[in-house]
């Protein structure tokens, strides 16, 4: 199954967004399951609060877990990863909050960001391992 399904399902069976994404990466960035499933539990729905998207956030987890980022030394890689891929989501999809990806117009969207941010974190991850 691929990173992108994987993560929707996850979405669809019950978890908020950050742990779907986190989760359906977290083969790639050695963080087990369930641990993975436990730091992404607060981060659905923009924090709760509709601030940044869940989904770009267990992407950002994914990449700070994959590079070691209890290692002060890999901080620069992990900050230019990021960046590149929060800069990313942006520029296709024109916002990087919940508020705005879930607005009126854009309804049944989570799914579609879930996805584009497992399988962008995934790419990432592994173009730059």
């Amino acid at each position: 199954m691929s990173i992108e399904k994987r993560a929707v399902e996850l979405h669809n069976s019950g978890y908020n967004c950050a742990q779907s994404v986190f989760d359906a990466c977290c083969g790639c960035c050695g963080v087990d399951e369930k641990t993975a499933l436990a730091i992404g539990a607060g981060f659905g729905g923009g924090a709760g609060c509709g601030e940044l998207c869940g989904a770009i956030s267990g992407g950002i987890m994914a990449i700070g877990a994959a590079f070691d980022g209890s290692d002060s030394q890999n901080m620069p890689k992990i900050k230019k990863l990021r960046d590149e891929f929060v800069e990313n989501i942006r520029s296709e999809y024109g916002a990087v909050t919940c508020r705005e990806l879930k607005s009126p117009e854009r309804a049944g969207f989570c799914d579609t960001i879930i996805a584009r941010c497992a399988g962008l974190a995934y790419e990432l991850i592994h173009n730059n391992k």
